[in-house]
């Protein structure tokens, strides 16, 4: 299952896709891709990716509600994941009122996927409803010298403003494309030194990033999930052979006593 997700580079609407049908839900200037019952993914791990993001992005926080295991070779067959119940940046003193309210509210917002083959999952259920609100972590602008940066921080740059003033400002990727597109817009600007049209390779490495960076998170979840049935795989083939080496011991003991009791009767011949 190929997902492909967006993240807005200002504020106007984002969205996330993906390579099937289903509906696409807006909330404040965002719009996200919604789980739907007879969704396919690759595998486990890459379900899990896709449902920890659109919780992000809704507002959730989730958990592992139910795990099945095949009784064959001990690899998970399905999967349950489900609201937290609230937000993850409660303070700790209410934590354990929390749990007990969890407890007793249950959430019933869920998902489940089942392996139909190998290499393929699919949604069997899935619950959109809360009973308790959500919190959708936006980002927010920060006030600086120039007021349209509202990105995450990422590098620390030396900027000559149009007044000749040299300060430090924190820019991301992000940032760096949005300055450039103002210095377009802006007379102030025009002349910086950075509106010189090379920012706009900034924005496609920018694209690549995330692709590469989803799809790497990705593969790092399924190679966590290989490396689980790799790890129960081993030990079911130890626990395979010391059952086996039990049994030969069991075997050599009998043949020992077999032929200790042919020899005793070829003593009384």
């Amino acid at each position: 299952m190929l997902i492909d997700m967006q993240i807005p580079t200002d504020n106007e609407t984002g969205r996330m896709e993906t390579s099937a049908g289903g509906e696409l839900i807006s909330f404040e200037g965002d719009t996200v891709q919604e789980p739907y019952e007879g969704m396919l993914f690759e595998s486990e791990g890459a379900a899990k990716a896709f449902y920890d993001e659109y919780a992000r992005r809704v507002g959730f926080v989730t958990r592992v509600l139910s795990s099945r295991k095949s009784e064959r070779d001990g690899s998970i067959i399905s999967r349950g994941l489900g609201c937290r119940g609230g937000s993850d940046n409660k303070k700790a003193r209410h934590l354990q009122t929390q749990k007990r309210d969890r407890r007793r509210e249950g959430c019933t917002a869920m998902i489940l996927v089942k392996r139909e083959k190998p290499g393929q999952w699919i949604v069997r259920k899935f619950v959109r409803d809360h009973n308790h609100p959500l919190v959708v972590q936006l980002q927010k602008s920060r006030p600086t010298l120039v007021s349209f940066l509202h990105f995450p921080v990422r590098y620390l740059l030396l900027v000559v403003d149009h007044w000749g003033v040299v300060f430090f400002a924190f820019f991301g990727v992000k940032d760096l494309l949005t300055l450039y597109i103002h210095s377009v817009k802006d007379p102030y600007l025009q002349h910086a030194p950075w509106s010189n049209g090379t920012w706009i390779a900034v924005d496609e490495k920018d694209k690549k990033i995330q692709e590469l960076t989803a799809e790497l998170r990705v593969k790092k979840r399924l190679t966590s999930a290989y490396r689980e049935q790799l790890l129960m795989f081993v030990k079911d083939v130890e626990n395979h052979n010391e059952h086996l080496s039990k049994k030969v011991e069991v075997v050599v003991d009998n043949l020992k006593d077999l032929e200790a009791k042919r020899q005793e009767l070829l003593q009384h011949r």
